[in-house]
Order: C-alpha cells, then sequence, then structure tokens
C-alpha cells in the first residue's frame, strides 16, 4: 500500500511541476512552440511597467490602452521567446482583449491617462526592451485606434467573429493563438 501512495503523490507531484501548459503541450504531441511555464511575472506588474515606461516617453495611457498594450507585449514575448511574458490570461471583452485582474485595478481611473512617475516592477533588463518595443509603437495610438485593430485581428475575432454582443464574452484568447496570429504577422509588434 505504501508504494501505491507514493506513486500517486509523486504523480500529483509531478502534474504540478509540469503545469498545464506543458501537459496540453504532451497532449498535443509536443508540437506547440511555447513553453507555457516560463512566464516570469504578473499581468499587474507588467502592467505597472508599462504605466511608468509611457508616462516616462510622455505618452501616458488609460486604462483601455493597457489592456490592448498588454495584449501585444504578450504576443511580443511568444513570438520572440516561445513563452509568455505573464501567467494571466487575457479575455475577449466587448472592447478587445482584456486582463481581468489589471482592469479592475485601474478600472477607476476611467478613460483618464493612468501616470505613474516610479518604476516599482521587477521586471528584468532584457525584458524591458521588448516592453519597451510594443509600448514606443502601440502608446502612441488612441484607445480606439488599438480597440479597432484588436478587432480585426484573428485571436479576438476566433471568440467574437462579426458580432457585437458575443455569447463567448470573457472566453480567453489562448496563447497558440496569439502566437499562431503574430507568427506570421510580426510587422504588427515591430517599429516602423
Amino acid at each position: 500500500m505504501n508504494l501505491i501512495k507514493r506513486l500517486v503523490h509523486r504523480t500529483k507531484m509531478w502534474y504540478t511541476d509540469l503545469g498545464e501548459g506543458c501537459l496540453r503541450q504532451l497532449a498535443n504531441g509536443g508540437n506547440s512552440m511555447i513553453n507555457h511555464n516560463n512566464a516570469h511575472y504578473g499581468a499587474l506588474d507588467v502592467a505597472k511597467y508599462c504605466l511608468y515606461y509611457c508616462t516616462k516617453i510622455g505618452n501616458p495611457i488609460s486604462n483601455l490602452q493597457l489592456q490592448k498594450i498588454l495584449y501585444y507585449v504578450q504576443a511580443k514575448f511568444l513570438v520572440e521567446r516561445n513563452a509568455p511574458c505573464f501567467k494571466d490570461a487575457i479575455v475577449a471583452w466587448k472592447y478587445g482583449p482584456v486582463v481581468e485582474s489589471v482592469y479592475h485595478n485601474y478600472k477607476y481611473n476611467f478613460a483618464d491617462a493612468i501616470k505613474v512617475k516610479s518604476n516599482t516592477s521587477e521586471i528584468s533588463v532584457q525584458d524591458q526592451t521588448l516592453i519597451n518595443d510594443i509600448c514606443d509603437i502601440k502608446s502612441a495610438c488612441d484607445a480606439f485606434e488599438l480597440v479597432r485593430a484588436t478587432h480585426e485581428e484573428d485571436p479576438w475575432r476566433e471568440i467574437w467573429g462579426d458580432e457585437f454582443e458575443s455569447p463567448n464574452s470573457g472566453a480567453s484568447i489562448s496563447n497558440e493563438s496569439l502566437y499562431k496570429y503574430f507568427a506570421v504577422n510580426r510587422g504588427l509588434l515591430a517599429k516602423a
């Protein structure tokens, strides 16, 4: 009986160590290019850095802009590093992709620019470079330019289609969907 308990315990530990992402990758025959376990940050930490950097470069952003920038940051990391930047899910809402925890943290700012004057994040310098690239490009766009852009991209459209109201509102946009779309549309993530 002890042997069975040890095997069950080891299996649970193996599952925990691998995590859902690697198990999904194994279940798909190992074909996924994404290493789901290499997300280094929480989305709120990435958001705080984005807000700081956009303020620093003179383009402070609103919560709506922040949500779209996080979507593009995640896509950039998936394409460039084959790993997500942050662990949190991105969901498809009416006005485009949203990280719910970040949205709720900043929702009381409404459409106002959120100015952050100090960097309190623990984002590595190497990762800041990728995030800066996206912030440099996307912070210059107004919120509804970003909404329109995300509405034209497959990861959001796969959930919403052409409908103004969707029964799938709030469904997760998968990292696989982001990777698949932006791997062939890298220009949307690059400086001109």
